[in-house]
């Protein structure tokens, strides 16, 4: 076969490694984002934790926020008002399930202990779509059935923020 056989060919090549490349990247993209709202739901809990503990209020989140954009900076997402988002998001979900879970939607390769039934199936939705969009979801419906009801056409569907922000 001469190069100009294999050229024929080409289009199809690249076309197929193409679609190997953009598989990889959307998958790596669900594995970042399950994992960073897992560690903000994390950070929420801890806040909530330690200021039932310690009896201080939210005075200590703006300080919270300089001190880890400095411990941090190449990380974006410690601003004093997604920190309040992230113990907001915790208030919302208390029953979550720990660090290291594990989604049957989608393994990655962590372990959690989940909550039994129907928690179970709203951690998995939870943490299955980005973090903007859970924050979306929690400021514009208190109520949890109708929330849950979003987050499951979120996925189904693959809404994104632009059609959530239309939810009213």
């Amino acid at each position: 076969m001469s190069d100009t056989d294999a050229l024929f060919d080409y289009p199809r090549l690249l076309t197929q490694i193409r679609d190997e490349v953009s598989q990889a990247q959307a998958k790596a993209g669900q594995v970042v984002n399950y994992h960073l709202t897992i560690l903000y739901w994390r950070i929420g809990q801890i806040i909530i934790s330690e200021q039932q503990k310690q009896g201080w209020g939210a005075r200590v989140i703006p300080r919270l926020a300089v001190d880890l954009k400095n411990e941090f900076p190449e990380l974006k997402g410690f601003s004093e008002r997604n920190i309040a988002r992230m113990t907001a998001f915790c208030r919302e979900y208390p029953f979550l399930p720990p660090m290291g879970a594990k989604s049957g939607a989608l393994d990655t390769g962590t372990t959690i202990m989940p909550p039994a039934g129907s928690q179970l199936q709203l951690a998995e939705l939870v943490f299955s779509i980005p973090w903007r969009h859970n924050i979306l979801l929690i400021e514009k419906i208190k109520d949890l059935n109708e929330r849950t009801w979003y987050l499951q056409q979120t996925i189904t569907c693959g809404w994104g923020l632009d059609t959530l922000a239309q939810v009213s």
